[in-house]
């Protein structure tokens, strides 16, 4: 049948035979137009379910599966997590400034400029001697160790020692309990005085001990200021006795509210400060 028949059929038939026996046939007659309406109603409302199902109500919905579109709380968690990240990388970067600093405050114990402080210190020998108290312990160790070990003393020169700040104090020299300073309660910005005139040889935060600053004083001696809020001197300044180098805070881990730990050291040993302090022997 060509298409110029197809135009001229304006309407037929369908017969419809059952294949059991005793059955009449039936026969429906339906119009060419007709036929064509049905279909293009069809395929109109097969297109409009389908744009709703996959469209207006996603299929995945519809069936009980997530959006896989990130909702503002997702939005603001990713964010919340991106910041933690960035925060964590400054940390690490800090903590690799910090060990640097550290091996160059143990390099400076044997360097020309520790001794022009004391005018008399010889430079160390090739091997050095090792603590005997094993309960000295850290990096702070090591610091001592490496800088005051193994030096020749032959010095003139009296070294005196003032009390850093004027403050009860909560806890004593305890060497036997891995107390190797002493403590004062402080108010936190309460300004910190240097002990003795020195060189600093450390300035920088430390997890445990939080702001920390180490000062290298004549005669093998080293003076530690733990815990500070702000320090005011850096790597390589000179400081006078009773100059302003800090200030008190509650800094680091090991620590229970605003104080300063205060120690001193000679040869690699700590020693008890009340036993030097000018001004505490004269109260």
């Amino acid at each position: 049948m060509n298409l110029k028949k197809i135009k001229e059929l304006k309407s037929f038939s369908i017969v419809i035979i059952p294949d059991q026996s005793g059955v009449q046939a039936k026969q429906r007659k339906f119009k060419l137009g007709t036929i064509i309406s049905i279909v293009a109603l069809y395929t109109f409302l097969v297109f409009v379910i389908g744009f709703l199902i996959f469209d207006v109500a996603p299929l995945g919905r519809m069936l009980g599966i997530n959006n896989p579109t990130l909702s503002k709380e997702d939005i603001q968690e990713v964010e919340m997590l991106n910041r933690r990240m960035i925060f964590l990388s400054r940390e690490l970067s800090k903590l690799k400034s910090t060990n640097q600093r550290l091996k160059e405050a143990i390099f400076l114990g044997d360097s020309t400029l520790i001794d022009s402080l004391s005018n008399k210190i010889k430079k160390s020998k090739d091997s050095l001697p090792t603590v005997k108290n094993n309960k000295i312990k850290g990096d702070l160790y090591f610091i001592i160790n490496k800088l005051l070990q193994g030096k020749d003393k032959k010095l003139n020169d009296e070294v005196f020692f003032e009390k850093p700040v004027e403050g009860f104090v909560s806890k004593n020299f305890d060497p036997d309990k891995g107390h190797f300073g002493i403590d004062y309660v402080l108010k936190k910005g309460t300004p910190i005085h240097a002990s003795s005139g020195g060189y600093v040889i450390f300035s920088d935060y430390t997890v445990k001990d939080g702001y920390m600053l180490i000062i290298s004083n004549p005669n093998n001696y080293i003076t530690i200021y733990k815990h500070c809020s702000v320090l005011l001197k850096r790597v390589r300044e000179t400081v006078s006795t009773g100059e302003i180098i800090a200030l008190s805070g509650n800094s680091g881990l090991i620590t229970t509210g605003p104080h300063l730990h205060f120690e001193i050291w000679k040869n690699g040993k700590p020693i008890n400060p009340k036993n030097i302090f000018l001004n505490y022997l004269q109260e």
